[in-house]
């Protein structure tokens, strides 16, 4: 447990670092992230990252309820490691995280 909670905690600073005003594609205008790269290249470049964390089981482009687009992080259970490890945007773009349980193939 230890291990995974490690894990996760520097799993969040790669991605506080992705989606901070100093990463890639990211500007600020009063205070808030200004996205320079549209959302599906941003989805696209952290795939990857987001998937590498344990219990993260699936990456989309979606919309918040008042329909501005956002990078959905699906997750089989939200625990305490990903409360901390997920972002709440990516350069600029807001994220949306939702509990989907297990994702498998139909069929099996």
């Amino acid at each position: 447990m230890k291990a995974r909670w490690i894990r996760a905690v520097l799993t969040a600073a790669m991605l506080t670092g992705l989606a901070g005003a100093c990463g890639p594609g990211a500007d600020k205008k009063n205070g808030a992230e200004v996205p320079q790269r549209d959302i599906q290249t941003v989805q696209e470049a952290n795939i990857p990252t987001l998937m590498a964390l344990e219990g993260v089981v699936g990456v989309a482009i979606g919309e918040l309820d008042d329909h501005t687009p956002c990078i959905v992080i699906y997750v089989a259970e939200m625990t305490e490691a990903l409360r901390v490890a997920l972002p709440k945007s990516l350069e600029g773009h807001p994220v949306r995280v939702e509990v989907s349980g297990e994702i498998r193939p139909l069929g099996r």
